[in-house]
């Protein structure tokens, strides 16, 4: 037992003291010696470095190999147990104290001197960056990167002929994103802290980021993008030059798109997304609570979304006139209503193409819509809805509801708007009126006005109470018109008012 420690304790010394020898000679080496006596000018040594590498590298997967092998035989618990015997010679204290050494060093290091590494990466790097002929260098990564992207295709495609291992490498995806999403649970149940102390975290975070540098780099990408489109505009003598480039990507990629297969996928694509949010909002709106706390999530967005929308528009009514006159000014130079124009009339022109094509087009589709609405129930929410927006703008003090005058002051307008068109030309409802009569079809209106006349008529003599109701409401509501009129002309007269 002494002599197996003693030839051990021997043998450690012998290769230490060879380690170190080693090292002593690169050390005391000039490394530009060193390169030209390995790689003189006879390439000897070159050549037997060369022809030495592929014999390292078999030799390293041959060990490699043999040790796999070697386990291999062995029974499978005496190899687990020599694997886990060898990795817990490791000391994991050891590595520890070597990390915590290395962290003290390099705060001792940084507090002594902080600008101490970056000078001296940024005296290398300087040096490196003025010697690097940078023409060679980007040919030389272009060139990398094609031999690299033609190997992983050629690659996949060895993949590809092998469909047991391709099926067997697709298999290993769940198990990467179940692994993820196991410690993504895990990290997030380790971070289970206090309210208050989790709270305090996140916010200390968020204080702790440099939100000035933040702004900066947003400034960055805004001056790129402007530098970008001058440099658009120049290259195009005034006008964008982007449009073109877009156009030759857009057709070259768009030629190598089959939008069959692409709307064959989108189709399928939703009918997945269709079948996810039916199961989803079938299994949350079943679990008990479910229901009330979708409703108050969805109300919260709502109001979250109101409130931001009203705060916006409330600081927008405390601008300044002239803030107010130059964003009209903008509204009315920048917003392309035209266009907006333009968007409704091809809509129309496309509606009127469809129905060209299939006159019941439309009704089909309002049938259909019309069809999956419970006319009961869409009877009950008219009934309701007129009942209580009735009941909003004439309940209660009817004189003092705001409503009323709102409404009131819209009447005004439009009479007035009407006035001033009219005093500008007298004839412009009557011009409008010959237009729009001039369009209509004489026999259609004539055989609607007989239609519509006979069948009030027969419903009102189906109805007898609803129609005497109407009758004597009108008849009442003439009377007293007309009596009022009368009164009032006569009340004139007496007080000598023309």
């Amino acid at each position: 037992m002494e002599g197996g420690k003693a030839a051990a304790s021997s043998a450690a010394k012998l290769l230490g003291g060879n380690i170190m020898r080693l090292v002593e000679s690169i050390e005391s080496a000039d490394p530009a010696e060193l390169s030209r006596e390995l790689f003189g000018d006879d390439q000897e040594s070159l050549q037997k470095v060369t022809r030495a590498f592929p014999s390292i590298v078999n030799t390293a997967v041959q060990v490699c190999k043999g040790f796999a092998e070697a386990l291999e035989r062995l029974p499978a618990d005496a190899g687990a147990r020599m694997m886990a015997g060898s990795l817990s010679e490791i000391s994991g204290a050891g590595i520890g104290d070597a990390v915590n050494s290395l962290s003290r060093v390099l705060i001792q290091f940084y507090e002594r001197d902080p600008d101490l590494f970056n000078r001296s990466k940024l005296e290398t790097t300087s040096d490196a960056i003025k010697a690097i002929d940078y023409g060679k260098l980007r040919k030389s990564l272009t060139y990398k990167a094609r031999v690299q992207m033609e190997y992983r295709r050629e690659a996949v495609v060895l993949i590809g002929e092998e469909p047991i291992a391709l099926i067997n490498l697709i298999s290993l995806i769940p198990e990467y994103v179940n692994d993820t999403l196991k410690l993504l649970n895990q990290v997030l149940d380790s971070i289970g802290f206090p309210p208050e102390a989790m709270t305090y975290a996140v916010f200390k975070i968020l204080e702790e980021i440099d939100w000035e540098e933040m702004g900066g780099a947003v400034n960055g990408v805004s001056r790129f993008i402007n530098t970008l489109r001058r440099g658009d505009l120049l290259l195009g003598d005034g006008s964008s030059d982007f449009t073109g480039v877009i156009s030759s990507v857009s057709e070259d990629f768009i030629e190598n798109v089959d939008f069959i297969e692409v709307s064959r996928a989108v189709s399928a694509l939703s009918k997945y997304m269709e079948a996810a949010a039916t199961s989803l909002a079938t299994d949350a709106l079943g679990k008990e609570g479910g229901a009330l706390a979708i409703s108050g999530a969805l109300l919260s967005i709502s109001n979250s979304a109101i409130r931001s929308t009203s705060a916006i528009l409330e600081r927008a009514t405390a601008l300044p006139p002239e803030a107010l006159g130059a964003m009209a000014g903008g509204l009315k130079d920048n917003f392309s209503a035209r266009e907006l124009g333009a968007v409704f009339n091809s809509a129309l022109v496309l509606f009127n193409r469809f129905t060209a094509g299939d006159p019941e087009l439309a009704g089909t589709i309002i049938g259909n819509a019309l069809s999956g609405v419970d006319s009961e129930q869409a009877g009950l929410a008219a009934s309701t809805l007129t009942a209580e927006f009735v009941r909003a703008v004439l309940g209660g003090t009817a004189a003092g509801k705001p409503e009323l005058g709102v409404l009131g002051i819209v009447v005004n307008n439009t009479l007035a708007s009407y006035n001033q068109l009219s005093a500008e030309d007298p004839q412009v409802i009557a011009r409008s009126l010959d237009v729009f009569l001039a369009s209509l079809d004489e026999d259609q209106v004539n055989k609607a006005a007989k239609s519509a006349a006979s069948q009030v008529a027969d419903a009102a003599l189906r109805n007898p109470g609803v129609t005497r109701a109407v009758v004597r409401a009108l008849l009442s509501a003439t009377f007293k018109f007309v009596k009022g009129y009368i009164g009032n002309l006569v009340g004139k007269r007496e007080r000598g008012v023309t």
